[in-house]
């Protein structure tokens, strides 16, 4: 917007050394108003124009206003400074406690994979992937793409032939969700491998495939979507 510069909004008073009901009193009315750039269903944004601050700011009365909220101001900023502070300690605390219940969950998960001969694991994972695929998913057989028929052979197994889905359901409110999940995949994933190192490749795609999804969760997470997600 052209004007922007023209004027102030109520957060920019607030670091000018302004408070709500300063605001209230000496510029009981805005110049102008503007669409949330939030929500665009939130109210509009009141905007001061900065001339008409800057007068005010001149006069005996705002200054006297702002020496006697200033004691007040810097009250609240510095308990607001020690609720962060403790806010930021708790959330440490907890991520901690809850890496400490992932890490101590993961050192206990076993996996053991069942023994299947390779042309019945082929036919029992295509005929698996058939029935739960829509009628717009292809047709598994023994003549499909390679890396297809070892994608669908590799989680037939972890979901059908091991504890993979039970060990699933063990994990607790105070364990870091989607680490203990990788976590429990990853091992699942090497037992497959050790078992049937014709579909080790395969385990070592979907390990990385999985670690990276997570990875850009956790990124999402502190840092916002990547630009043009």
């Amino acid at each position: 917007m052209k004007d922007r510069a023209l004027y102030f909004n109520s957060t920019q008073l607030k670091s000018r050394g302004w408070t709500t009901s300063m605001i209230k009193q000496f510029m009981p009315l805005h110049d102008k108003d503007v669409m949330n750039p939030f929500y665009r269903s939130g109210p509009r944004v009141k905007w001061y124009l900065v001339e008409r601050t800057e007068k005010i700011e001149q006069t005996q009365d705002w200054s006297e206003r702002r020496g006697k909220s200033a004691p007040r101001v810097q009250a609240a900023r510095a308990v607001a400074e020690k609720i962060a502070v403790i806010k930021a300690a708790e959330k440490e605390a907890a991520a901690i406690k809850s890496a400490e219940a992932t890490a101590e969950y993961l050192s206990g998960v076993s996996i053991d994979v069942k023994k299947i001969q390779p042309d019945v694991l082929l036919k029992s994972a295509c005929e698996n992937y058939n029935y739960y695929s829509n009628e717009l998913s292809p047709i598994a057989n023994g003549n499909s793409d390679k890396e297809f028929l070892e994608r669908i052979q590799v989680n037939y197994l972890r979901h059908k032939a091991t504890c993979y889905e039970r060990k699933l359901e063990d994990i607790k409110g105070e364990m870091d969700h989607h680490v203990a999940v990788l976590g429990v995949k990853t091992k699942a994933l090497a037992a497959i491998a050790q078992s049937y190192p014709f579909l080790a490749e395969e385990c070592e795609r979907q390990r990385a495939r999985s670690e990276s999804d997570l990875l850009m969760y956790h990124r999402m997470l502190t840092e916002g979507p990547p630009r043009g997600y």
